[in-house]
């Protein structure tokens, strides 16, 4: 998945390229009603992957996990929330909440990681 980091050192997924291949972080592709870049008649967020879009645009039905409650559901099984993987660019790993969608760089309480003996977790991108 595309992204990039913040002035805060933090991943942030999505962006888009334009006809001229610049890179754009901006929130303006992810808040258009509908985005078809390719021209195939499919919204271009819902064929990248993206939460919250459909085939025709916007999901209206599609909650994130802060409006559905998941969050504070979730807070005891942390361990289950979050996933481990590795930035190549900073050679260390940084942790993503399935939940909240929050990327951190410090290992959240509770996390245990899975990767030992010098085995890295997966890169995303």
């Amino acid at each position: 998945m595309e992204g990039y980091y913040d002035d805060d050192g933090n991943w942030v997924e999505g962006g888009y390229y334009d006809e001229e291949g610049g890179w754009h972080p901006d929130s303006e592709y992810f808040n258009a009603e509908f985005v078809d870049d390719d021209g195939d008649g499919i919204d271009d967020r819902a064929q990248l992957g993206y939460e919250g879009y459909t085939e025709k645009g916007i999901d209206e039905n599609w909650t994130t996990a802060e409006e559905s409650g998941m969050e504070s559901q979730q807070e005891d099984e942390s361990v289950e929330e979050w996933m481990e993987y590795w930035d190549e660019g900073y050679e260390r790993s940084y942790y993503y909440n399935v939940y909240t969608q929050e990327t951190v760089w410090e290992q959240p309480d509770g996390f245990a990681s899975k990767y030992t003996g010098g085995e890295r977790p997966p890169t995303l991108g």
